[in-house]
């Protein structure tokens, strides 16, 4: 904001203005929200300013596209605020007049920025480019399926009963053995004492105590 030196009237001159000033009706449509348009926004300040010995002016800058609003004072203090004119000759609108709807635009901006006027619907800045999701209800993060480490009993476990398989494949005498100790009872429902008695099978085996043959 560009403002003069001294703004102490203006500010107080502003504080009145305010305590009278109305909110301009919103009787424009655009996309998927309604705004008031110049005129109206003209119609509901510029008396209230004026009473209070306030008035604004726009600056147009055509070389670098800038509108420059000032709301001055009869003391001469000011405070102004501008904004970037964005526009293209289209084929159904020449330059000047693409050029005069900009600025409509930009004027209405920069009133409405002056005063703190709400004079569109809030759209949560989709029309900004900034979109976001609507009436969806966030679903809870998943979390993600860790495979727990083998622990080294686990694996113990694992390496004694292959060992016992593999062995038992190749010597009728242990598989006889291990059908007698355990009964056909399947291997994941083995407890940890008939992995001890397991081991010491094939401890006994593997040391040839006993004889493989």
């Amino acid at each position: 904001m560009y403002r003069s030196e001294n703004i102490s009237d203006l500010l107080s001159a502003l504080v009145k203005t305010k305590l009278i000033l109305s909110s301009p009706v919103r009787n424009k449509k655009a996309h998927n929200y309604k705004y008031a348009p110049l005129e109206e926004i003209l119609r509901v300040v510029e008396e209230p300013l004026l009473e209070n010995g306030l008035v604004i002016s726009h600056d147009r800058d055509v070389e670098q596209n800038f509108l420059v609003t000032y709301l001055y004072h009869t003391s001469g203090q000011f405070i102004s605020t501008k904004i970037r004119i964005e526009y293209k000759a289209e084929s159904k609108l020449n330059f000047m007049q693409s050029l005069g709807s900009a600025s409509t635009y930009a004027m209405r901006y920069n009133i409405t920025a002056l005063l703190n006027l709400a004079a569109e619907d809030d759209d949560d800045g989709v029309s900004s480019g900034d979109k976001k999701e609507y009436k969806k209800t966030a679903k809870e993060p998943v979390e993600p399926v860790v495979e727990q480490e083998e622990t080294q009993e686990s694996k113990e476990r694992r390496e004694i009963i292959a060992q016992a398989k593999e062995i038992a494949l190749q010597h009728p005498k242990l598989k006889e053995e291990l059908n007698k100790q355990f009964n056909g009872k399947p291997q994941k429902e083995y407890t940890y004492n008939d992995i001890l008695i397991l081991r010491t099978l094939l401890k006994k085996y593997l040391t040839e105590e006993v004889s493989l043959d």
